[in-house]
């Protein structure tokens, strides 16, 4: 009976990260990636390869203005998701194009409250 109890709870826990995982990295991603997508000249197009996000708690935006944090300051705790990757996308001429580019997702006492596309190359 215990052995079938604490293979169910590692089920339980297995399921639990597969189903929620983590679900700030996933919308950090999700919201970064609509970002750069609204960006394209044709947005329908975009299409995303080789994405990773990674935390940190630097605070500084992308172009390193400290000025733009004031619109932050009713958070208790901030942080950032910056997510990096590929973009392939066609221009203004139909052409697919890759480009590469970054972009943050501030997280503010445990939301993303704002997402700030750093570049796009």
């Amino acid at each position: 009976m215990w052995i079938a109890a604490g293979a169910l709870v590692i089920v339980a826990v297995i399921v639990g990260f597969t189903v929620f995982g983590n679900s700030t990295v996933d919308e950090a991603i999700d919201r970064c990636t609509s970002a750069v997508a609204d960006r394209m000249k044709s947005p329908s197009t975009a299409e995303f390869s080789d994405v990773s996000a990674h935390e940190t708690d630097s605070l500084k935006t992308i172009d390193e203005d400290y000025a733009q944090l004031d619109r932050y300051s009713n958070y208790g705790k901030l942080s950032r998701w910056v997510v990096t990757g590929d973009v392939d996308a066609s221009n203004s001429f139909g052409a697919t194009v890759r480009s590469e580019f970054n972009c943050s997702a501030i997280v503010g006492d445990g939301t993303i409250v704002g997402v700030e596309v750093g570049y796009i190359e």
